[in-house]
């Protein structure tokens, strides 16, 4: 006779397991730096893990968290990718913020989740208009940086 487990090895969803992990994390570090429940670690812990059941369990907003953190990580990645070509280029931080600001009204033009928000306030033409205007500021600091920090 072999050994039956009352649930299936098929049925596991790694990704709200992954998501109720993050969550924990979060909650569990937040109520520790907070203080919130005191400074008992095992309360926290059961509150957080609480948190995080609950989050598993609603597959609305197991979802949301999962579309929601790819699109942000990509974001994040990219703007560490230009801060580390800004850096090793030795850019100020007005060249940092003004790609990062182009880069995000990039990513609302191509419809990426989060930024494309944007578009429900202001029309496409007009963030086509400001990434125009954006980069015509920056080669026109670019070309006279040195003019202006004198």
């Amino acid at each position: 006779m072999a050994l039956q487990f009352p649930f299936s090895f098929e049925n596991i969803d790694i990704t709200g397991i992954a998501v109720g992990l993050f969550i924990f994390l979060v909650v569990f570090g937040i109520l520790l730096k907070s203080k919130l429940l005191g400074r008992s670690k095992a309360i926290n812990m059961i509150v957080a893990l609480i948190m995080a059941i609950l989050v598993v369990q609603n597959s609305t907003i197991s979802n949301y968290i999962l579309n929601f953190s790819s699109n942000i990580s990509a974001l994040l990645i990219t703007a560490l990718v230009f801060v580390m070509i800004m850096a090793l280029t030795s850019a100020s931080g007005f060249a940092i913020f003004s790609l990062f600001i182009l880069l995000i009204l990039f990513l609302a033009i191509i419809n990426i989740y989060p930024f494309s928000i944007i578009l429900d306030y202001i029309s496409v033409y007009f963030v086509q208009i400001l990434i125009i205007l954006h980069i015509a500021i920056m080669v026109f600091w670019w070309l006279f940086r040195k003019e202006i920090n004198k």
